[in-house]
């Protein structure tokens, strides 16, 4: 999702339930991988697993893992 696709920002959850909907999928069968902590709340918001990377443009980044993953970058 980039900042401008929907009518809403994040961590309003529109533009995951958007592409939730166009993938027939659930939250539960969905995972949102952002990097900073308004991805993380709109994971939440949206009902998915949230998972945090330590690299990307997201600030203020995450200070700790969300319940999900924290993953580093690549080498």
């Amino acid at each position: 999702m980039a900042a401008n696709s929907f009518e809403t920002k994040k961590p309003d959850p529109l533009g995951a339930n958007t592409i939730l909907r166009e993938f027939a999928a659930s939250p539960k069968e969905a995972i949102l991988i952002g990097d900073s902590e308004v991805d993380v709340q709109t994971a939440r918001n949206a009902g998915t697993l949230a998972a945090a990377v330590n690299y990307g443009f997201g600030y203020p980044r995450p200070r700790r893992p969300p319940r999900g993953y924290l993953s580093r970058p690549p080498h």
